[in-house]
């Protein structure tokens, strides 16, 4: 299960989330929409469909603008939204909603460090006592994807199970998920991101990244250094201690931060390991094999093993992999092994797009159990990979390796047929422009159109081969728009074929 799965799920009404899905199926149109289209993707009846966008209505003008609005006339339903990004809207919804709801409540109260019994918590929230106990069961089941648990003792005090990690990570991707930099806790919303960024990590990583990735790390140093230790700091040293390697964190050449930041080493360690855990890898690829160097070099289990596996499941499938995105696989493979080391077995997560877009391919099961097969043979063999196999933790190893697969397995071009008649010159303008969009991977041509994949023609061709896409080129293309739609399918239709090879 995925955060905003889970969120929705258990912090958000169904009205609410009903409400959410029904801006989304707006804000994808910018005409109006029937409003039976409307009721039937968001499961409601007519009546309760009218209800429900009237307060979307409502509540747009009064979490977003007085000018937004959702416009209703005979039948049909547009969003109108002004001026504003439709993606802050989105999040400024979620999150308002969020706050609105009961469970949303008790968990922030409870994760709250001062929280430290339900006497605490029922003045906290304004609920009873009895009404708090009758609303664990849920919160309990929310708070175990993140592996924490929240208990009282028989005089009513607070007990939270989970690492400081665990706990750190669960604040950190709730928070991102409800609000993404749309708020930020603790009354920051006023400072200057990068500058605040800046004075923490290292200045060589600052101009790689985007302006989501440094609202998500101003984040995450908001709440690691407001809530640092959240758990006492002997739980810290324990807890890492029990972790093999913790301290190559730092290392200078591992180490994100800036050496002269004011941090202990407990928590100089956790911000490193939350920082792999939540971002994207920015690093150049000179940094990279540095890196790899380092974990090599220390004897890091975790690289070790990652390296194995890559070597050996490259020369099983034969993948052709450049050097130094061999060296970023290793150590995205080793950092898959951190999060399932530091996060709970069942946390949630994202399945890949290269996994999921190929489910319903030809030959995608005998590829994956090609796949599952090999790893299996391997963590048989292997101390680090082997020694906290679980299904789930298997599974996004597998799907990595797909990823591998998907990525690097060689594969036949994709042939596209240009039969433009009208004109002798048009072929040619469309096939420079498809060379434009795709680089590698096709090949172009204007005879054999038998021997193609996709074939675009201006006439009928029926004796072309049923397997063969096609795209008719009805209308004139002097009109733009026509050029454009014609590129939309082109676009759309290779990137089918392509990830229907394997």
């Amino acid at each position: 299960m995925q955060t905003q799965e889970a969120v929705k799920k258990y912090l958000l009404s169904k009205k609410n989330r009903t409400k959410l899905k029904l801006f989304q199926l707006l804000t994808k149109h910018s005409e109006p929409v029937s409003q039976s289209y409307l009721a039937q993707r968001s499961q409601v009846s007519d009546a309760t469909l009218l209800l429900y966008l009237k307060e979307l209505s409502q509540d747009l003008q009064q979490i977003i603008h007085p000018d937004c609005r959702v416009i209703s006339k005979q039948r049909f339903s547009q969003i109108d939204i002004a001026l504003f990004d439709k993606a802050e809207c989105y999040y400024k919804m979620f999150g308002a909603y969020c706050k609105s709801s009961t469970n949303f409540t008790i968990i922030a109260a409870l994760l709250d460090r001062e929280t430290n019994s339900i006497l605490a918590l029922s003045y906290k929230t304004n609920y009873s006592v009895p009404y708090l106990y009758s609303r664990m069961k849920e919160i309990d089941e929310f708070l175990a994807l993140f592996g924490l648990a929240i208990s009282f003792s028989k005089s009513g005090n607070r007990r939270i199970h989970g690492t400081e990690i665990q706990i750190q990570y669960c604040l950190l991707d709730v928070y991102w998920t409800i609000f993404a930099n749309t708020s930020l806790p603790f009354n920051k919303d006023s400072i200057d991101v990068y500058q605040f960024v800046s004075t923490y990590l290292k200045k060589e990583l600052i101009p790689r990244l985007s302006s989501g990735q440094l609202d998500k790390i101003a984040l995450l140093l908001i709440l690691c250094t407001e809530n640092f230790p959240y758990s006492s700091l002997k739980k810290v040293q324990e807890d890492l201690a029990n972790s093999e390697n913790s301290r190559i964190f730092l290392n200078p050449m591992i180490d994100a931060f800036n050496p002269s930041l004011h941090l202990n080493d407990e928590q100089r360690i956790i911000l490193n390991i939350l920082i792999r855990l939540s971002t994207t890898k920015i690093d150049s690829d000179e940094e990279n094999y540095k890196q790899y160097s380092t974990f090599i070099q220390e004897k890091v289990p975790a690289v070790l093993s990652a390296k194995k596996i890559v070597d050996n499941f490259s020369k099983r499938f034969q993948l052709k992999i450049p050097e130094n995105k061999r060296v970023l696989h290793i150590l995205n493979l080793s950092r898959n092994r951190l999060y399932n080391d530091y996060l709970a077995e069942n946390h949630s997560n994202t399945m890949l797009p290269s996994y999921f877009l190929h489910k319903n391919s030809e030959n995608f099961s005998q590829v994956i159990d090609d796949i599952r097969h090999f790893y299996h043979d391997f963590e048989q063999h292997d101390d680090v990979f082997g020694a906290s196999s679980n299904a789930q933790n298997t599974d996004s190893i597998i799907e990595d390796l797909y990823h591998l697969y998907d990525r690097y397995h060689a594969v036949n071009p994709i042939r596209i047929g240009v039969n433009y008649t009208r004109d002798y010159y048009i072929s040619d303008d469309i096939m420079g422009k498809i060379e434009q969009l795709f680089t590698d991977s096709i090949i172009l041509q204007k005879n054999e159109m038998n021997n193609c994949d996709l074939v675009i023609s201006d006439c009928p061709l029926p004796k072309l081969k049923s397997k063969i896409k096609k795209i008719y080129v009805i209308n004139d293309l002097s009109n733009k728009e026509n050029f454009d739609i014609l590129f939309e399918q082109v676009a759309r239709e290779t990137f089918d074929l392509i990830n229907s090879r394997f």
